[in-house]
């Protein structure tokens, strides 16, 4: 008997293919369904903690400029930026504003495109199977 989901040859007696259709049911079983809907919220659960990661370094990046606007530093905003940052009493947590910042964007995009990714192969596999 020939699986129509993935065209393995399986005993004529068989209850079930090797990727999960059912021959008496004629379906998937259930359990891959539940597998894809766990992906996708794991995969949304990472976008959002890299969402929430970018915009406290983006608030922060305000907060910094805000000060570093109004501190003891003469020039212009970015003479002040520079010498905000070659100044050695500068704490090492406000100079690592700029990677939380990068990390944040870096994980937004790995995850949106991780994500996307998945939900098209997931379709691509609901088409084979329809056909």
């Amino acid at each position: 008997m020939e699986c129509p989901k993935c065209g393995l040859i399986c005993p004529p007696n068989s209850l079930r293919c090797d990727c999960g259709y059912s021959f008496k049911d004629k379906s998937i079983k259930q359990i891959e369904n539940e597998k894809k809907k766990t992906n996708i919220n794991r995969f949304n659960t990472q976008l959002t903690g890299s969402i929430i990661i970018l915009i406290s370094g983006i608030v922060f990046s305000i907060i910094l400029i805000t000060k570093i606007y109004n501190s003891k530093y003469d020039g212009n905003l970015m003479q002040k930026i520079i010498e905000f940052y070659l100044d050695t009493n500068v704490y090492v947590k406000v100079k690592g504003i700029p990677i939380i910042i990068l990390v944040g964007v870096f994980g937004v995009f790995y995850n949106y495109c991780k994500l996307n990714t998945y939900k098209k192969l997931s379709n691509n596999k609901n088409k084979k199977t329809e056909v």
